[in-house]
């Protein structure tokens, strides 16, 4: 297995701290699987690669 590159650590800790704000904010348990699969089914995923994308064209300016 390949090191991660920047970008998949840095998703991984934001589905990480999504995953923990579920738990807080949720009534009911929530497993990790269940907040990945919510991390790329209700668009955090997509909205978290466009906040990364400007952050780097933005460091290269």
């Amino acid at each position: 297995m390949q090191p991660l590159n920047n970008y998949q650590s840095s998703q991984l800790d934001a589905i990480q701290k999504f995953y923990y704000k579920l738990l807080e904010h949720s009534e009911k348990s929530i497993s990790m699987a269940e907040a990945i699969i919510a991390w790329f089914s209700e668009g955090h995923a997509e909205e978290f690669r466009e906040e990364y994308l400007r952050k780097q064209l933005a460091m290269m300016h």
